[in-house]
Parts: structure tokens; sequence; C-alpha cells
């Protein structure tokens, strides 16, 4: 294997950050936007994309919505679905539909 087979097999990954800052860029996105509900969303998107294409989801968001935090929300969720990333995205369980439902 040469090294550009390995340069096209790390095409398109990012190094993953050490915990400690998705868990200090965590609690910044939560204060900044106050929602603690995206704490799941705010650290796959961390986890899957660079951190320089959230900083600049985060900068379009805070320039063209009326609610950036909903906006930024929505575009990592299309970032990370875009990328193939989005698996936490809610799926519901039919046992429990049917259970609760009938059927």
């Amino acid at each position: 294997m040469s090294n550009n087979d390995n340069a096209n097999d790390n095409e398109g990954k990012h190094k993953k950050p050490p915990y400690w800052v998705v868990d200090q860029e965590i609690a910044r996105l939560i204060a900044k936007y106050n929602n603690p509900d995206g704490k799941r969303l705010y650290g796959r998107a961390l986890n899957y994309l660079p951190i320089s294409k959230i900083y600049e989801l985060e900068k379009r968001a805070d320039t063209e919505g009326r609610n950036p935090g909903r906006l930024l929300t929505r575009f990592l969720s299309d970032e990370l679905t875009r990328t193939g990333n989005n698996s936490g995205k809610y799926k519901p369980n039919l046992d429990d539909f049917r259970k609760n439902y009938g059927g």
C-alpha cells in the first residue's frame, strides 16, 4: 500500500478531539443557546464533524436565524445526516407502540 492509498483512506475523516475539549464545547453550546436537551446532538456533532465545520454552522446560525439555537440544531442534524452519522436520530420502538396502542 502506498502513501497515496493511505491518504485516500483517511480522506473525509477527521481527528477526534480529546474528551475534555468535547465536554468544554458541549458546555459552551448549551450555555450559549440555553439548550440542555441538545447535549446528545452537540456531542455527536463534535465526534463526527470537524470543529471548524461546527464553528462555521454556528456562525451561520447566529447571522441567519431569528432563533439561532434551533437553526444550529437543524444545521448540525442535516450535516450529520449528510455525512451518514446521524444514526442517533429518534426511531420509534414498534413493540412499545403495539403494546400501548394495540395492533
